[in-house]
């Protein structure tokens, strides 16, 4: 049935699947399968597969992944296995029906000065992986250098220690076709509690972080369907997005807030139960094949 957009005149958002019962998902097998996603330097936009990216597989339960569930895999250039993979993309291998999260590290050498030292950053899946070949959002890795700075020139009332004392947390915003809402509403709790204290902004095309007023609530825009909010306490947080004033949202993820980490999840109707983020498709057209992944 359709349902008309609450957005006004000239919105695209799809949000037809809401109230759907979400589709059955095959049963898992035991072959390795992949998950692809661009991940780059924030400031150059290189790829960092190859240059010492590395992945570690983790369960939702474990935020601080004090015990990985396999071996941190050193991601290749432009290869999962034997398969070959678009510019910029990374594959990480894992078994069907995983849906913990991948955290990201760039292993650099050990003189490095603390600010060209990377971030950890950790990606949740938030629904299991399902066939040989999932994608995901790109994923950019800051310095802690550049965190710093980004935490003066955009918020400027923030003390920058507390970037690196607290966690930072970030979601895209999806519809039912998984392209980015305009103007949904977005709240994050911590243990079930509105989160105290944390910076909501905006994230645009330029990744250039846009805050927003403490004491209002974020709506997201056009150019930005990304919210994030800084200065996260460590413990569970869910994050929820609402259309327009509704009062049940029509997505939501729970997440972990670890301290001078970067999470990140999308947000998604559940009708969209599988990691795979349909709709934000930039590597589905060089996509390796189920045939070459297994």
């Amino acid at each position: 049935m359709y349902r008309p957009s609450p957005f006004g005149p000239g919105s695209d958002n799809d949000f037809t699947c809401l109230g759907l019962a979400p589709q059955p998902l095959p049963t898992p097998g035991n072959a390795p399968v992949g998950f692809v996603q661009p991940v780059v330097d924030w400031f150059t936009r290189a790829p960092l597969a190859g240059r010492g990216l590395q992945a570690t597989l983790c369960s939702t339960l474990d935020p601080p992944c004090a015990k990985p569930l396999a071996t941190p895999y050193m991601v290749q250039d432009r290869m999962l296995g034997m398969a070959m993979l678009p510019p910029g993309a990374a594959g990480v291998p894992m078994l069907e029906g995983f849906d913990g999260f991948i955290k990201f590290d760039v292993i650099t050498p050990p003189d490095t000065p603390t600010d060209n030292q990377f971030v950890s950053e950790a990606y949740y899946l938030t629904q299991p992986v399902s066939g040989a070949v999932s994608s995901g959002p790109p994923v950019l890795m800051v310095t802690k250098g550049l965190r710093s700075s980004i935490a003066q020139n955009s918020f400027n009332n923030l003390d920058p220690n507390t970037v690196a004392t607290n966690g930072i947390v970030v979601s895209g915003i999806y519809d039912c076709k998984g392209n980015p809402v305009t103007n949904a509403r977005v709240e994050i709790t911590l243990n079930g509690q509105p989160a105290a204290g944390v910076v909501p902004f905006l994230l645009p095309a330029s990744r250039i972080p846009n805050a927003q007023p403490m004491d209002q609530p974020l709506y997201t825009t056009a150019n930005a369907g990304i919210a994030g909010f800084l200065n996260v306490p460590p413990g569970t947080v869910k994050v929820l997005a609402y259309r327009a004033d509704d009062t049940t949202p029509f997505g939501e993820v729970q997440l972990g807030s670890v301290p001078g980490q970067i999470t990140v999840g999308p947000v998604r109707p559940a009708y969209l139960n599988s990691a795979n983020l349909t709709g934000y498709t930039p590597l589905n057209n060089d996509m390796p094949t189920a045939t070459m992944m297994r």
